[in-house]
């Protein structure tokens, strides 16, 4: 059965007025333990799924969850009564048959299957109907165990028991109107098993998406926005939690991939909804930017200006200065991610995928784009985005380094929005072509973290301490000359690098 749901983090301040909405509302009350099994390889964990066994009262339940479905908050769910804590392998056994993930003996992988952690909570329950679904709302108050160790659990989660979408997006935007939440993407088996092994939150780095050419679009949209908005959303615990600078570019990525489908089938799109996410996510978008320049800065720019051009005072300066701008954009990006409104903007976003109502019907020849295969659209839809990639470039040989600029953004634009479009023709395009591509992308993206030097230390300049900031100008200075030399001489190789590039060409070979 598959299961859609989302689920919302309370903070210990909205604990009271949550179950007093809950309360509003008619919940149930009741007790729940429930014992999580793995292997001691976590072999389960590493096929993708969940094995657990609940009690509530008298009564045990054994789920079994695929771990990821390529969406964020939809997964597939087996239930069966049981008759204790000990799972039921021959349930277990059917369902790993079933999807042939893991393999092999199963009886013989899972002999040493045993709990691993547990979870012990209260949990008020309700249940309302729509007139587009049917949504069950719960509360859980309680706490992860899992080697010695603890972890609170206070978290609200809305589930689609049947309907459409819209009925679990307007139960979940009623219920942010009043409870004001942070998003929770983890689940409480994530959660579960990083306490068991110790472990912290980690980037997340995206899954390739292989598509077959003759998948109609309707499906292959679907897989396409679902998995970019999952990279994006599965970065968010360890941004949170440590805001490593490989969280903030894998979610940035996600973001970058999903604004950049948008692009791809802007063609058969829906403008609105189109626009409306698009403006929705731009200034997360631009939080991160802002973290992702520092760490450039800092990993990048900096280390690669020689000693004899940039004197170590100037340089530490530059580095203690940067870092602290660093920690107070991580600090505005993450306030941001844990507020009401961006936990609403992923309730929309969430909504529009799984709502499908994506494709335009302005025309009557648009209600053939249901059965329109993605390889057809693919072929042809990258053939005019390489067109437009080739006329900037040829005008960026004879200009300036402003010409390079948008040549670098047109770039990360038929990348990114070429990506998808690759997977539905993969065995058709010139293999080199998207590998030619990301090492064009890389050369551009160097000559621009060299070139906009200027621009992020004129901006971060108003945040130095008075008494610092001429010192932090001279330094700048250094840093910045060093950028526009560097990033000249990097355009002229660049040249020649486009040039081998224009010769290849994504065309197909049907």
């Amino acid at each position: 059965m598959k299961e859609h749901e989302i689920r919302f983090s309370v903070p210990q301040t909205s604990r009271d007025a949550v179950a007093d909405w809950f309360g509003t509302h008619g919940s149930t009350n009741e007790a729940c333990e429930t014992l999580y099994f793995d292997t001691d390889t976590r072999a389960l964990r590493a096929g993708g799924y969940e094995l657990r066994v609940r009690r509530i009262g008298d009564t045990f339940v054994q789920t079994i969850k695929t771990a990821d479905a390529g969406s964020p908050w939809v997964r597939q769910e087996f239930e069966t009564p049981v008759a204790s804590f000990e799972p039921s392998r021959a349930h277990l056994f059917d369902h790993l048959s079933q999807t042939d993930d893991l393999g092999g003996d199963a009886d013989t992988a899972f002999g040493t299957l045993k709990p691993v952690f547990e979870t012990r909570l209260t949990r008020r329950r309700l249940r309302r109907t729509r007139s587009d679904g049917t949504v069950e709302s719960v509360f859980d108050d309680g706490h992860i165990l899992a080697a010695g160790r603890s972890r609170p659990i206070l978290e609200v989660e809305h589930e689609l028991k049947n309907g459409k979408p819209s009925a679990l997006s307007s139960s979940c935007l009623e219920f942010l109107d009043r409870n004001p939440c942070a998003i929770g993407v983890e689940g409480k088996a994530a959660r579960g098993y990083r306490l068991w092994q110790g472990d912290t939150a980690q980037p997340v780095y995206q899954k390739k998406v292989r598509i077959a050419r003759d998948t109609r679009l309707p499906e292959a949209l679907h897989r396409i926005f679902a998995n970019n908005f999952s990279h994006a959303l599965a970065n968010l615990p360890a941004l949170a939690d440590t805001g490593v600078p490989a969280s903030i570019h894998q979610m940035r990525v996600g973001l970058r991939r999903l604004r950049s489908a948008f692009y791809a089938f802007k063609p058969v799109l829906s403008g609105d909804g189109v626009r409306d996410l698009n403006g929705g996510t731009k200034r997360i978008f631009a939080l991160l930017g802002e973290v992702r320049e520092a760490d450039v800065f800092l990993a990048d720019t900096l280390p690669n200006v020689p000693a004899n051009v940039l004197p170590a005072r100037g340089r530490r300066l530059l580095e203690r200065v940067v870092a602290a701008e660093r920690d107070a954009a991580l600090a505005r990006l993450q306030n941001c991610l844990t507020g009401k409104d961006f936990a609403r903007l992923v309730v929309e976003i969430d909504t529009w995928i799984e709502g499908r109502s994506w494709l335009t019907f302005a025309r009557p020849v648009d209600r053939l784009l249901v059965d329109r295969p993605i390889g057809e659209f693919a072929a042809a839809r990258l053939q005019n985005m390489h067109r437009k990639f080739i006329k900037l470039g040829r005008k960026a040989i004879v200009g300036t380094l402003d010409d390079w600029h948008q040549v670098r953004i047109m770039a990360k634009k038929l990348r990114y929005s070429g990506e998808p479009l690759l997977a539905a023709l993969d065995d058709e395009v010139d293999p080199d072509y998207a590998k030619n591509l990301a090492q064009l992308q890389e050369t551009l993206g160097h000559i621009n973290d060299s070139h906009s030097a200027r621009a992020f230390l004129e901006r971060i300049r108003a945040s130095v301490p008075a008494r610092s900031r001429a010192s932090f100008a001279e330094a700048a200075a250094y840093c910045i000359g060093w950028g526009a030399a560097s990033a000249q001489a990097a355009s002229r190789v660049v040249a020649d690098g486009w040039r081998a590039f224009e010769a290849t060409g994504p065309s197909t070979r049907r």
